[in-house]
């Protein structure tokens, strides 16, 4: 007979429902999100460090904590917007300033990330007909015209365009035409 010196798995009854954690669960995720080390969560909480590694390997606690982390990230990306018009009004007074090198350093900066901002789609038509074409078999691509029409008429933009305005007339049969 073998002896299993397995703990039992204690049942909560303050597991949250959304969650599927404790409130102490919660509440080392949103300490480790926000950048604390395992050793200080787990003094704070009176808690083992094995337990806050244990509890990392649950799907509910990555879950959780990676949302923290989204929302820590989210939080920062909106505090930064809130510092832009400062920040281009420092840029400004750099490319104003007496210093050759400064201006200089400021041009070539902004040059580089104005270039490297990538700039997503412009063309409306081209967007559409992409969103509902997908591959077929035997290499052929279908249309949803239907769809498309749909989306076309939820945009209000039916009046500007006909489906024969935004497709090939052979997409368009290939959409009609039925497979053998």
């Amino acid at each position: 007979m073998s002896n299993d010196n397995r703990q039992i798995p204690t049942v909560h009854k303050e597991i949250n429902k959304q969650t599927g954690l404790t409130p102490l669960q919660e509440k080392a995720a949103i300490m480790l999100a926000s950048g604390k080390s395992f050793t200080c969560v787990a003094d704070e909480l009176n808690l083992n460090r094995c337990t806050l590694y244990k509890w990392q390997d649950l799907i509910t606690f990555q879950c959780f904590y990676n949302k923290q982390c989204r929302d820590f990230k989210d939080n920062l990306r909106n505090g930064l917007f809130g510092l832009a018009d400062e920040a281009l009004q420092a840029l400004r007074d750099c490319l104003h300033s007496r210093n050759d090198a400064i201006r200089l350093k400021t041009a070539i900066w902004i040059t580089r990330i104005v270039n490297k901002t990538p700039v997503g789609a412009t063309d409306i038509v081209a967007e559409l007909v992409n969103r509902f074409t997908w591959d077929g078999e035997r290499s052929r691509t279908y249309l949803d015209t239907i769809k498309l029409k749909e989306e076309i008429e939820r945009l209000g933009m039916s009046e500007l365009y006909g489906l024969k305005d935004l497709v090939s007339d052979d997409k368009v049969a290939d959409d009609e035409e039925e497979e053998p």
